[in-house]
């Protein structure tokens, strides 16, 4: 209702009108989608939740495609102009604002993560030193199936189906596993472990205060973490529709301001994926929400097949990275490859847009060709058979980025042979390292540019 009206207003009233209930109406969706809308202190800003998120950027994207469907009866082109230059901003804005969000709190919750896993170290350290000084003349052994262990430790793990009782076993050889304590192995000893453990009774207490703890940690940090990273890939996915009618009338400092939102974006996104910290925290937010039995999920994410298995950190923020960097692909290709409707432009895009676009394409292909060669043998061969629809099912660079690849091949058909020619020193020696990687997909459209561009070169030097 909120954008029909808005429609409804942008076609009758004047643009000073439009212009000052704009920010009224992206200020609302902004507010659904990452708790607060962009430089309105005045508002209340709500609580993150993943369903107003998604919904406030679906709500985002039907205003961009009411607002397309509106083109051919908005005649005046300052018209067309003002509205693809609000919308531009808008999305700069909402998103720079949100990345802001996840910047702000992965930061903070990288360095609370670390402190509490310094902190468990610490008092885990103190309680195996005191275990072993009391537990001398009363110690239970367990037949393990790497030899003969010696309980040290036990406590009780709690999860949603109910409470898990851990022991703590060290072998001979010094080496220490943990497993799940039943009542037969209990019994096994003529009675309860805890009952017969002096200190259990504080070893138990001092567990769960660390699980509520963590749990605090889940709720504070890890959740919103998550939320706001899928509010970023759905802003990122709805630019999609819209960069080639910004990429002709958008003005340089519009343009300016969503590329720099989306390379923002890229960033954090590529901080966040060496944050390894999270990857436990991740995993536990993700079993906590699903309410999966502890066997279950350690099998999901102990299989060497299992690589990025969805909940995993990393396929959070290789899809935000993989998801800008296609955004930026994308839009800066349309600023950079002349078209008819692109002489509207009263500015430079070609020249804009080589260095980013050249930067963003090297940077990509360098990162997917290392990838692949380190861990694309692991991955069944049946993911390659197109790349397109790898990257929601792996969370490594090869299998994220490959969609973008075949894009930046596709694009590189599109350069003038003259741009081509330019940048061939560049682009040739990246070329020649895609020739042998595993996806078929990629290596056609490899051979499509050699086919077409490098052949055309060669023609021209033997004339």
């Amino acid at each position: 209702m909120l954008t029909d009206f808005f429609i409804f207003i942008v076609i009758k009233f004047p643009i000073e009108d439009v212009s000052s209930l704009w920010t009224l109406t992206v200020g609302q969706i902004q507010t659904w989608i990452v708790g607060s809308p962009f430089r309105n202190e005045d508002s209340q800003s709500s609580t993150l939740c993943e369903a107003l998120s998604r919904i406030g950027s679906s709500e985002l994207s039907h205003l961009t495609d009411s607002l397309l469907n509106l083109m051919p009866q908005l005649e005046e082109t300052h018209r067309v102009r003002f509205v693809m230059g609000h919308l531009c901003e808008s999305f700069a804005h909402t998103l720079s604002h949100a990345v802001d969000l996840e910047m702000e709190l992965l930061s903070t919750a990288s360095s609370e993560i670390h402190n509490f896993n310094k902190n468990i170290q610490l008092a885990t350290k103190s309680i195996l030193e005191s275990e072993d000084k009391t537990l001398n003349d009363n110690t239970y052994y367990l037949d393990t199936m790497y030899g003969k262990g010696r309980i040290i430790l036990t406590r009780n793990d709690e999860y949603p189906d109910g409470i898990v009782k851990i022991a703590t076993v060290e072998l001979e050889y010094g080496s220490k596993l943990f497993c799940v304590l039943t009542p037969d192995m209990e019994n096994s000893f003529g009675g309860s472990v805890s009952e017969k453990s002096k200190n259990s009774e504080s070893t138990d207490r001092d567990v769960s205060g660390t699980i509520h703890s963590k749990r605090e940690i889940m709720t504070k940090f890890i959740s919103p973490l998550r939320i706001l990273c899928t509010s970023v890939f759905c802003l990122q996915q709805s630019l999609f529709a819209l960069l080639d009618l910004f990429s002709v009338y958008c003005s340089e400092k519009e343009v300016s301001l969503l590329l720099n939102a989306v390379e923002k974006s890229r960033r954090v996104a590529c901080e966040g994926t060496e944050i390894k910290d999270l990857s436990s925290y991740f995993q536990e937010a993700y079993l906590m929400e699903t309410g999966a039995r502890v066997e279950e999920v350690q099998a999901a994410f102990s299989s060497d097949s299992g690589i990025g298995h969805v909940g995993r950190y990393e396929m959070y923020y290789l899809t935000q990275e993989s998801s800008a960097n296609n955004v930026l692909v994308r839009f800066l290709s349309f600023l950079y490859c002349l078209r008819a409707d692109s002489k509207s432009n009263n500015w430079d895009t070609v020249l804009y847009a080589e260095p980013l676009l050249v930067a963003r394409m090297i940077d990509v292909l360098q990162k997917f060709i290392t990838s692949e060669r380190s861990v694309g043998h692991k991955i069944d061969p049946n993911v390659w058979r197109t790349a397109s629809d790898s990257g929601g099912k792996f969370a490594v660079h090869c299998t994220s980025f490959a969609t973008i690849v075949v894009n930046i091949l596709y694009t590189m058909v599109n350069f003038s042979d003259e741009q081509f020619e330019r940048l061939k020193g560049t682009l040739f020696p990246i070329l020649c390292s895609l020739i042998s990687v595993q996806s078929e997909e990629i290596r056609k459209q490899v051979a499509n540019v050699f086919i077409t561009k490098v052949g055309n070169l060669l023609n021209k030097t033997r004339e």
